[in-house]
Order: structure tokens, then C-alpha cells, then sequence
């Protein structure tokens, strides 16, 4: 639902004030959970938003959408994470809402599998798919961007400060070598940056 916040005054404030109307985007099924091979361990699912205007003359603008929840919890289809790709959409951008590798613990032993670095690899992954993608889906492999939510702020704050990191930048596993995993921007929503003491934070 789209509110205009303009302020109202005088006469005009006892009418009602009309929002402006949005382009579409499309969801569609297949656009859901499409799958992407990261290494032979696991495979990552993806949720793809395209707007349905057509693709402008320099090309749309696209944005990795990443999932909170403190690096073992969370997911691409979390309501959060399913309004920002719809806002992005509405707006003219290819949104991508992404899951990646997740640390988790061993019920019967306590202890925990840590999932770093292989989540910042996928998140990586993601900007090359987008950039293999771009004939496809109309963007411009100049203008893609990320944004993350709490741990995934982390994540997007990470893609914009290593690109071409020997270490972070997934090698030959994902298939999508030959494509860069920078980004244009990012934004960091409420993500911490001082991972050591992530989980002990007041």
C-alpha cells in the first residue's frame, strides 16, 4: 500500500489527498525460488521481483535484497524482506531476495557450525548471477546495488568493502567466475559491524 506523506495545509487539508499510482512488478512463480548452485554442498533459492514497464533505454537498476537474523536464522520470503523487494519493484528496480549459508547448532552436542565466510560468498554469488542475468532481465550490470537487514546489513556492508578480495570472492564454485561481484552501493540496516561481539550486544 503506498501513502502520500505530503504535508497538508489551509483549505486542501479536509479533502482527500490522492497517493500517486506505482508501476507494477511481477512475481510469478517462476520467478520463486530459483535455484542457484553455489559448491557441491548445497544450493542456494532465490525470489526474483521485475517491473513490468518497459526496460528504459540505459537499463534498470538492480538490488540484492539479504535476509536478518543473526547469521542462523531468517529467509528471502520473511514479510521485511518480501515489502522492501515489492517497494524496489513498484519503483523500476530488478529486486533479488536472497538466501545464503546459515550457522547452526547441534542440538545433541551444543555446538556451533559457523557458517563464515561461505554467506558473505553467497551473497557475492547473487551479484554475479544478477550480472549473468542482465540481458534477460533488463539491467544495467553498472547499477547494482545492495541493501540488508541486520545480519544481512552486515552482509551488504561487506559486499561494498571487498570486492576482488582473494578470500571473501567465491572462486570457481559457483560457475559464475567470469563476472565482478561489485556493487554500486549498499545500504546497512541496523547491522552490526563488530562481529565478535555480535551476540553479546545489550
Amino acid at each position: 500500500q503506498v501513502y502520500n506523506r505530503s504535508a497538508v495545509k489551509g483549505a486542501a487539508a479536509s479533502s482527500v489527498v490522492s497517493a500517486p499510482s506505482l508501476p507494477t512488478y511481477t512475481h510469478v512463480p517462476e520467478y520463486r525460488d530459483i535455484s542457484v548452485a553455489n559448491n557441491s554442498a548445497y544450493i542456494n533459492k532465490y525470489d526474483l521481483y521485475v517491473p513490468d514497464a518497459p526496460v528504459p533505454t540505459s537499463g534498470r537498476p538492480a538490488v540484492v535484497v539479504i535476509h536478518g537474523g543473526g547469521g542462523n536464522d531468517g529467509d528471502k520470503a520473511d514479510g521485511r524482506e518480501m515489502q522492501a523487494c515489492q517497494e524496489f519493484a513498484s519503483r523500476g528496480y530488478v529486486a533479488l531476495s536472497i538466501n545464503y549459508k546459515r550457522s547452526f547448532q547441534t542440538r545433541s552436542t551444543g555446538k556451533w557450525t559457523v557458517a563464515w565466510p561461505q554467506n558473505i560468498k553467497d551473497a557475492k554469488t547473487a551479484v554475479r548471477w544478477l550480472r549473468a542475468n542482465a540481458a534477460t532481465y533488463g539491467i544495467d550490470p553498472n547499477r547494482i546495488g545492495a541493501i540488508g537487514f541486520s545480519w544481512g546489513g552486515n552482509e551488504a556492508a561487506m559486499l561494498a568493502l571487498t570486492d576482488g578480495d582473494p578470500v571473501l570472492d567465491p572462486s570457481a564454485e559457483d560457475g559464475l567466475g567470469s563476472y565482478s561481484t561489485k556493487v554500486a552501493c549498499a545500504a546497512n540496516f541496523y547491522g552490526a559491524v563488530q562481529i565478535p561481539d555480535y551476540h553479546n550486544m545489550n
